[in-house]
């Protein structure tokens, strides 16, 4: 982000917690706002924008745990992008054909469901 603005960007943001500091390219929530001002409607949109991807990422991190493991970057940073890309382009084919998070009934048992237009139904894809 900082090399797209140095670059003359002016168009593109990075919205971050407060644990970061303002940077003319990172937006980041305003500390000890009033209610009704500018600064109030700013943080919380700002929070609200935030929300979203926190809730994605949540999601991601449930069914892929891989995401998750020890919230320690395993990985050199190219690597787990790639890691994280992966994990986005399955869960939107995960959506498209409508599966559902695989049920572990044992722990040698995977079921895969999905929704059919009767309803919840055993994809027969299951692993074991």
């Amino acid at each position: 982000m900082k090399r797209h603005f140095d670059n003359g960007d002016r168009r593109t943001w990075l919205l971050g917690d407060d644990g970061y500091p303002l940077e003319p390219w990172l937006m980041t929530p305003i500390k000890n706002q009033h209610l009704g001002t500018p600064e109030r409607r700013y943080t919380d949109a700002h929070g609200s924008a935030r929300n979203i991807i926190e809730r994605c990422f949540g999601v991601l991190k449930s069914v892929f745990r891989c995401l998750s493991h020890q919230r320690q970057l395993m990985y050199e940073p190219y690597t787990a992008g790639l890691i994280v890309n992966a994990c986005a382009v399955l869960h939107n084919m995960r959506i498209k054909y409508r599966l559902l998070e695989p049920y572990v009934t044992t722990s040698t048992e995977i079921i895969v469901y999905s929704y059919n237009d009767d309803g919840l139904e055993d994809t027969g894809n299951n692993v074991v």
